[in-house]
């Protein structure tokens, strides 16, 4: 009920909600339309390739069509290798330091700080 009581809450207030702190293993057990949130972040790991063999990487990607793909983030997607790698499983929103050094070097113009130099504020 207290869940219930702040998602809601959030809503009226026009916030997204999105279930953060989901890996390759838990994103399985989660029922996003269900429990009424927007998103879902999974946390990328050097090991998923690896860990993700046959069956088990087929119900990660069950498990992901099912959130849907486009309410999905991969986070913590420190190298091009974690972006390739959540597109192949249909991902298509990213979350990392991978993907702030692509945007700052996209936006800087000369004399600009990038979102790190800044110390994680916006200068």
């Amino acid at each position: 009920a207290t869940f219930r009581f702040a998602r809601e809450f959030l809503r009226d207030r026009g916030y997204r909600l999105c279930l953060d702190g989901l890996n390759h293993h838990t994103i399985e057990f989660i029922d996003r339309n269900n429990l009424g949130v927007d998103l879902v972040k999974i946390f990328w790991t050097p090991e998923m390739p690896d860990d993700l063999q046959g069956e088990r990487l087929q119900r990660l990607k069950e498990a992901i069509q099912t959130a849907g793909a486009a309410r999905v983030i991969l986070g913590r997607c420190d190298t091009p290798e974690a972006v390739k790698y959540g597109q192949s499983l249909g991902i298509v929103m990213f979350q990392g330091w991978h993907i702030d050094s692509l945007y700052n070097a996209a936006i800087k113009k000369p004399g600009d700080i990038t979102w790190r130099q800044a110390g994680g504020r916006n200068p």
